[in-house]
Parts: structure tokens; C-alpha cells; sequence
């Protein structure tokens, strides 16, 4: 049955989102009302004519801002001094961007008609703190904002609460599989039926259904019908009394007194139907489904060479390691064989993937911030997908109940304005 908890916890993180508190609010490129480093109260902040961010000192003055119509995110520039364009090849300027988890991006730039354009692609996300140097002739100033998207914070204590998990960015494997239904079955080559070895009558039956034995434990003792001798039967194996046939009293001559079964190797039976067939060979990994994970069980040892009349499906056989007691004869199961796998160097948690302004994403984590990581896919299978850029490797990412991560960055009013 569901724990009540593991129902509220995701409610009790959006309650708690609701009445507290962001770090970092406001809308994306548009926040942050720190400017220049030489003044002490923070001002509203000013558009410029191109519709970029204004940053204002004495004698000059730089409009920043981002665009991404049509072309790779770049920086363009204008500057101005005593309210009056600069010339772009007058200008000296740098810009640097510090991320959360340490990168910092040093941005050139080159003249480009009346502005200035930045030498590289600005990535993504566009969430950072910005440092500004400019230079006209023998006038400086420079700037220091926070310009953040995509991000929120988040305590651990309600992280913990709403059942946030993480992993880390990194290798995996990622496989083609194939899905087939089946049972697992005791091991036929695991089963013992005990006769006794002489005909008489049985004296006393040890065991019943169900009770585990040793291999040498005395499970029933027969009266000999020639000698009169008291007989000990005894188990040849290890295993479970799956069958009990006889009673004190009984006469008995060859049949089978119980019967045995060491469940310690199982036996999965999986039906293959005609489009699946050619695809499987002895050798394949197989893993079973386990609520919303996927568990190597065993491989596969048998393919029937002939498919069943009626059905016209193939019996494809795994055999299992049960030593454990994992696993109970009889079950109904899920399972995928392995048709083929591969290394990647990157790869991310299917069940991290959300979309933010239209773009796959997952969310990293730093302590107790969370943000955006805007990722180029490439090949995926149910557990994986294979990450060709936007988050480094070894990043801490959210994997389960990411969606409330993406709610509480949305609540928060993030925007992607430049």
C-alpha cells in the first residue's frame, strides 16, 4: 500500500514553494539590479534604444544585449559617451560570465557596424553573473549584474520532503532490447520425485508441502514388505516438498513418495512471437521489469527450434539464479532481452527529461539551487539518454519528481527576455 507521506510529499513541496521565499527572482536576462561596481545603491534597470540592458557610469555608457533570431546566441554592444555613439573600433571591452559550478566564459568581441558583436556563441543557459570592462580612449568603467534564468532555490529539507533524487552526469550503457512476457518456472532439471527403493507399507511421512529439507534429511520411513525392515527414505538434494502422495499406512511400491524441487535455479519462459524471433540468439542479456526499474536476471540459454502450432509463438528460456529466494516460481513477468548495446561517454536519466521554452532539459543541482540545463540528445533507449551537449560531465542532476523543479522555476516568473 502507498505511504501517505509519498502522496503529500510532492504537495507539501508546492505548499512550501508557494509561501516562500525565492533567492532569485524576476524574469531571466531581465534580473539583477546591481550596476556599476563604484556606486552604492542599486538602480532601476534602463533599456537602451536597441532594447537591451543600459549600464551607465559618469561619461559612459554600454547597451548588452543577447540575439538568438535565426542565428547562435551572441552578444551585440553599442557604446556611448556623453549620450553620443562610439564608433565600434574605438571600444575596448570584456565580458565575463560566471556560472553556477564554476565556469566562467571570457567573451571577446569584433566591431560590426555600429556595434559590436561577441567573438563566441553565448550558451545556454543564459543565467549567470556578468562583469562588464569597457575602455574609450583613456575612460573606463565597468559593471557587475546577476542575469539569471531557469533557476530557483530549493532547501533540503523540502527537497527531501518532495522526494527529489539525483545522480551525476556521466557513462552508461545504453541497449535495444525486446519485450516479451513470460513465467517464471522451477528448473525441470531441479525436480526429484523420491520413490522407495523397496515395496511395503509406509510407517511415517516427515514432511509436508511447503517444509524446506537438506539433501540426506529422512523424509518418510517404509516397512520392507519382504523383510520387514524399517527403511529411512531420504532427500537426494536440497530444495522444497512441492508434492506430498502418500500417508501412514499406505502400501507402496515404485511410485513416487514426494517430490522436490530446489528453487535455487528457476527456469524464465518467455514466448517470442514471429517478429521477434530473428532477433534473438542464445547469449542475450535478458533484465526483468521490477516496478520502474529494469534488473538483469539471467541470460538466455534455450530457443525452441520449433514455434507452438496454436499461438505460433517461440519458447525463448533464461535460467535463473535464485539462490537468493528473489524470486517466486509460478510469477507472471515483463522482461527485455538485449538484442544489442553500446558505450556512451554522457548520458542522462530518461525519467530527468523535462522541455523549458520548448528545448529538453534537465535540471542541475548546486547545494540547494537549482537550474536549467538546456541538452542535445542522441540516441535514448527506456533508461538513458545519450547527452551530446549542455551539461558537463559529473554534473548533479535531478532525476525523480524533476517536474517540481520546473513548476517552481516557472512560478517564480523566469523569462528568456533579452
Amino acid at each position: 500500500m502507498t505511504s501517505p507521506l509519498k502522496i503529500l510529499s510532492p504537495l507539501l513541496l508546492l505548499l512550501n514553494l508557494i509561501v516562500s521565499q525565492h533567492a532569485f527572482a524576476g524574469g531571466g536576462h531581465e534580473h539583477g539590479e546591481k550596476e556599476n561596481a563604484e556606486q552604492d545603491h542599486a538602480a532601476e534597470q534602463e533599456t537602451g534604444p536597441h532594447g537591451g540592458r543600459l549600464l551607465k557610469s559618469d561619461h559612459l555608457a554600454v547597451e548588452l544585449t543577447i540575439q538568438e533570431s535565426g542565428i547562435p546566441p551572441e552578444f551585440r554592444v553599442w557604446v556611448y559617451q556623453e549620450d553620443k555613439p562610439v564608433a565600434p573600433f574605438s571600444v575596448e571591452i570584456s565580458v565575463e560570465l560566471a556560472r553556477l559550478g564554476g565556469r566562467t566564459d571570457r567573451i571577446t568581441f569584433s566591431p560590426e557596424q555600429d556595434y559590436l558583436v561577441s567573438d563566441q556563441s553565448i550558451d545556454e543557459p543564459h543565467s549567470f553573473d556578468v562583469s562588464v570592462v569597457v575602455r574609450v580612449g583613456d575612460e573606463a568603467a565597468q559593471w557587475h549584474f546577476d542575469s539569471h534564468e531557469g533557476r530557483t532555490e530549493i532547501s533540503a529539507r523540502a527537497a527531501a520532503q518532495a522526494g527529489l533524487q539525483t545522480a551525476q552526469a556521466g557513462p552508461a550503457t545504453l541497449r535495444r532490447t525486446v519485450t516479451l512476457f513470460g513465467r517464471l518456472r522451477a528448473s525441470e532439471e531441479q525436480v526429484h520425485a523420491i520413490s522407495a527403493r523397496y515395496p511395503g507399507m509406509v510407517q511415517q511421512v516427515l514432511v509436508s508441502e511447503g517444509d524446506r529439507v537438506s539433501r540426506g534429511d529422512v523424509v518418510a520411513r517404509i516397512e520392507t514388505r519382504d523383510t520387514l525392515q524399517l527403511v529411512s527414505v531420504r532427500a537426494p538434494a536440497d530444495g522444497v516438498i512441492r508434492r506430498r502422495y502418500v500417508n501412514p499406512g499406505m502400501a507402496v511400491d515404485a511410485e513416487p513418495l514426494v517430490e522436490i524441487v530446489n528453487t535455487d535455479v528457476l527456469w524464465l519462459d518467455l514466448d517470442a512471437f514471429p517478429q521477434d524471433q530473428p532477433l534473438l540468439q542464445t547469449g542475450q542479456q535478458v533484465l526483468l521489469h521490477n516496478e520502474d526499474q529494469r534488473e538483469p536476471i539471467g541470460t538466455l540459454k534455450f530457443i525452441a527450434p520449433v514455434a507452438e502450432a496454436h499461438t505460433r509463438s517461440t519458447l525463448a528460456r533464461a535460467v535463473v539464479d535464485n539462490r537468493h529466494g528473489q524470486f517466486r516460481a509460478g510469477t507472471l513477468v515483463k522482461a527485455d532481452v538485449v538484442i544489442s548495446q553500446r558505450e556512451v561517454p554522457l548520458a542522462v536519466r530518461a525519467e530527468a527529461l523535462q522541455t523549458y521554452m520548448d528545448k529538453p532539459v534537465v535540471f542541475a543541482r548546486f547545494d540547494d539551487i537549482y537550474e536549467v540545463r538546456m541538452i542535445e540528445i542522441g540516441a535514448r533507449d527506456n533508461d538513458w539518454l545519450e547527452v551530446l551537449g549542455g551539461i558537463e560531465p559529473g554534473t548533479t542532476y535531478v532525476t525523480a519528481n524533476s517536474f517540481l523543479v520546473k513548476a517552481d522555476i516557472l512560478k517564480s516568473g523566469a523569462s528568456h527576455a533579452h
